[in-house]
């Protein structure tokens, strides 16, 4: 058992190849080092959890269509045509939180101006 499917509580067969895909991926992790515990896991769990519901959430406004294949093509555009929309929403709000942060030196990014972009008065750039 993968240990965020345990901790979750979640019913997930046996034969999951999501369960065997989660733990190949928890031990190349593990050979470089990059350990991550149940403990780890479990916010990153619950927010799949909850991105889980709103995808379901959007299947089911189709439910009642009298045409199966509307649904389960609506089913597909959600679970798999979704995906890189949602690691791309990721990777913007990771870079605002690091931002935020101040992880990234704005400095690097207003050293040259960007084409289409000019400099602020000020000779700095904007962000």
């Amino acid at each position: 058992m993968a240990p965020a499917d345990g901790a979750m509580g979640w019913d997930v067969s046996e034969g999951s190849p999501h369960r065997r895909a989660l733990a190949a991926s928890l031990m190349d992790l593990g050979r470089i080092g990059a350990d991550y515990s149940t403990e780890d896991l479990l916010p990153y769990a619950e927010l799949a959890a909850a991105a889980a519901k709103l995808d379901l959430d959007r299947i089911k406004a189709f439910d009642n269509s009298e045409d199966r294949f509307e649904l389960a093509e609506h089913a597909a555009v959600v679970v798999l045509l979704l995906e890189p929309v949602l690691a791309v929403l990721r990777r913007l709000a990771q870079e605002d939180e690091a931002r935020r942060r101040g992880v990234w030196a704005r400095s690097t990014e207003t050293a040259e101006p960007r084409p289409g972009r000019a400099p602020a008065a000020d000779g700095e750039g904007t962000a």
